[in-house]
């Protein structure tokens, strides 16, 4: 898959992203039970600088580039 970078991630170069697979796999899971309604919202607790930020912009760019052009912005229901 090739990841289409449509969020500026924090730490630079995706190439960076490295490890927490298994967070990784839980939130993709967690988003495709959002498709079926069966997913409860989620809350990322964390000290500070260990990665929270980078999770969700790279969750975000995975997310969009298996879904993109499908991802409906904002309540006036446009599909960029």
């Amino acid at each position: 898959m090739v990841l289409n970078i449509a969020l500026a991630e924090e730490i630079g170069n995706p190439n960076f992203f490295i490890g927490r697979q298994k967070e990784m796999a839980f939130f993709r899971d967690w988003a495709q039970g959002t498709l079926d309604l069966v997913s409860k919202s989620q809350a990322l607790l964390s000290r500070r600088k260990k990665g929270k930020t980078a999770l969700v912009q790279r969750l975000f760019n995975i997310l969009y580039s298996q879904n993109h052009p499908q991802i409906n912005h904002g309540s006036s229901g446009k599909v960029c």
